[in-house]
């Protein structure tokens, strides 16, 4: 696939990269006797020196004007590269490039950066291209489809389902059969290897859940932008776990890798030279999600094709891109151990639903506002408004000096009003344009309009 733009835009892309590539110094390294470092305790496994670098090396230093110096140019011995201030402007660089719809579909940051370095090398050499043909040139060699897969921790899923653009299935037995096979194939010189891989993350991920989305792009920006779509598909899809309604409950479902199961290990020596070592998990109930094909029709009556809607959609409105920072905010929240935390996740989401702007008394309205869309009880209303004041009393002491244990019943009450409030704005958002029409929808019950 080719990058096109028009010639006044090439002609300034080339110009600045001219620019960059005179800026280029012989890097002169700070003596070691001057270096602001010292000697690490960690154990070393290996060592690394220059003769084990194959190609470029590429890093920072420090060098003997004490300044911040890029390196990423070998000849011979030599080693050459960018002080920070011309180092700067591959960043205007890369700003100016992304500005064209093309690189912002298809091209990430990290590519135009290593595209502009390996041009620069390239200039020490005979033959030197423009440097916009070279980036063009590059683009059309690396844009491909590709097919990006984001494993799931702790949700497990009985049958697949589509979300928001994105599929969700399970990483079963087959899948680790079909892609060994698929790769053992395409690479046979060392299948051993292949079948060593497989094994690994077999054991890390078989039977979890995984998010897959299919686009066109070079494999840096594959991995951006899958990545990006995958965290806002978990923020939106914790909502529909039990953990969601459940103040009690720590919900561990987040990508791979970023699970937030805190753990402690610690060491205890007695003067009697005695010695102890304990460790485990911090919460102590943590809801892992399997999700049933039985309960998939509840999950599509409870808000799954809305939250879809939120997470695909590229135009929506003001109330919907509210909603939807609301309710990731809100699972955030879900996925810490400490209570505290969670509520202030929590306090937030509603906040930017619930208030028309930073001028607005918070308590009040806010919990105004919930009881009379929450009940049409009198009684209950008030007994909505008081918990939502006891809780900003608890979170502001919590916050201010962490001493109150703040009373779970309370809490889980408050955890119920918030994610029953956010439910209901979610069974709406094709009814309100912003923020301020739901605001106001709410104040036509309070006062009766």
């Amino acid at each position: 696939m080719e990058f096109k733009l028009h010639p006044a835009a090439i002609a300034s892309i080339n110009s600045k990269a001219h620019v960059i590539a005179s800026k280029i110094e012989k890097f002169q390294p700070l003596p070691s006797d001057q270096r602001e470092v010292f000697p690490t305790q960690r154990p070393i496994l290996s060592t690394i020196t220059d003769k084990d670098i194959v190609g470029d090396i590429v890093g920072w230093l420090a060098d003997t004007q004490k300044r911040q110096f890029f390196a990423f140019i070998r000849v011979g011995d030599s080693v050459f590269g960018l002080p920070e201030d011309a180092y700067m402007l591959i960043d205007d660089l890369i700003d100016e490039i992304l500005k064209a719809n093309f690189a912002q579909k298809f091209l990430s940051r990290d590519f135009i950066h290593q595209s502009i370095l390996n041009w620069i090398r390239n200039t020490y050499k005979p033959e030197i291209v423009e440097f916009f043909s070279f980036l063009s040139d590059f683009c059309t060699a690396s844009i491909k489809k590709f097919t990006f897969y984001a494993p799931i921790s702790n949700f497990e899923i009985e049958e697949p389902f589509d979300f928001g653009g994105t599929k969700i299935r399970s990483l079963d037995n087959e899948f680790f059969i079909h892609l060994e096979a698929m790769l053992t194939s395409h690479k046979q010189k060392n299948p051993e290897e292949t079948t060593k891989f497989i094994s690994k993350i077999r054991k890390k991920m078989q039977g979890y859940a995984a998010i897959v989305i299919e686009f066109e792009a070079e494999k840096g920006f594959a991995f951006e932008k899958g990545n990006a779509i995958a965290s806002e598909a978990v923020g939106l899809l914790r909502f529909l776990s039990p953990s969601s309604e459940r103040s009690f409950l720590l919900c561990p479902v987040e990508l791979m890798g970023y699970q937030p199961i805190p753990e402690f290990h610690f060491m205890l020596l007695g003067e009697d030279k005695s010695f102890s070592y304990t460790s485990g998990v911090v919460p102590k109930n943590i809801g892992h999600w399997q999700l049933p094909k039985l309960h998939l029709n509840l999950i599509q009556n409870n808000g799954l094709p809305e939250l879809g809607h939120l997470l695909s959609s590229e135009k929506q409105n003001d109330f919907q891109k509210r909603l939807k920072k609301s309710i990731i905010n809100y699972t955030k929240g879900t996925t810490f151990s400490d209570l505290g935390d969670r509520l202030l996740y929590t306090c937030s989401s509603l906040e930017s639903l619930l208030l028309k702007d930073g001028s607005e008394p918070i308590q009040q309205n806010l919990a105004e506002r919930m009881a009379f869309l929450l009940s049409k009880d009198a009684n209950a209303r008030r007994t909505i408004v008081k918990n939502v004041k006891d809780i900003y009393s608890m979170r502001s002491r919590y916050v201010h000096h962490r001493t109150l244990q703040a009373e779970e019943q309370t809490i889980g009450m408050f955890t119920y009003y918030a994610f029953t409030f956010l439910k209901t704005a979610l069974k709406n958002i094709y009814a309100f344009n912003s923020t301020n029409d739901f605001i106001h929808a709410i104040e036509q019950i309070k006062f009766g309009g």
